[in-house]
């Protein structure tokens, strides 16, 4: 499901406190956008934009003013090999159990600030429910349908 207004601007408002963002999952970049706008100076956007039809031509017209955005075109768990220690990870990628329980593996240790996600409360992703509340063993807080952990 597409990240909502009120997500976009969450988004953009807990960016402005960051130094550096992974994003996973980019779709058109509208949530990319947002991020980057924040003036983070370091977004990482992570997405192979093969699994999902998300036309790459939208995501690159959508994030074509940041200098502060690198670009990963790959899948989430190689991509993590490349990256160190960021503020914030926001997941928003695949959305079934056990890709979601891998990402959660995967990025935790690197969130130092914040890691978070979407679709949490979306009744078409219940898997992404069920892997955050396995991972951390208690419901997390909850923006709309945005789940989100504080500290590393």
């Amino acid at each position: 499901m597409s990240v909502n207004d009120k997500e976009l601007q969450w988004l953009y408002e807990t960016a402005k406190k960051m130094q550096s963002i992974v994003e996973i999952g980019s779709c058109k970049g509208r949530s990319t956008y947002s991020l980057c706008s924040s003036n983070c100076p370091l977004v990482i956007s992570i997405d192979d934009f093969k699994v999902y039809p998300c036309p790459y031509d939208d995501f690159l017209e959508n994030t074509k003013k940041f200098k502060n955005l690198r670009q990963l075109k790959m899948l989430s768990n190689q991509a993590c090999s490349f990256v160190i220690d960021v503020d914030m990870v926001f997941i928003d990628g695949m959305h079934d159990y056990s890709s979601v329980m891998q990402d959660l593996v995967n990025w935790r240790p690197k969130a130092k600030k914040l890691i978070c996600g979407h679709d949490y409360c979306d009744e078409e992703w219940t898997d992404v429910k069920k892997a955050v509340n396995d991972f951390f063993g208690v419901a997390p807080e909850v923006y709309e349908t945005i789940w989100m952990m504080k500290g590393a």
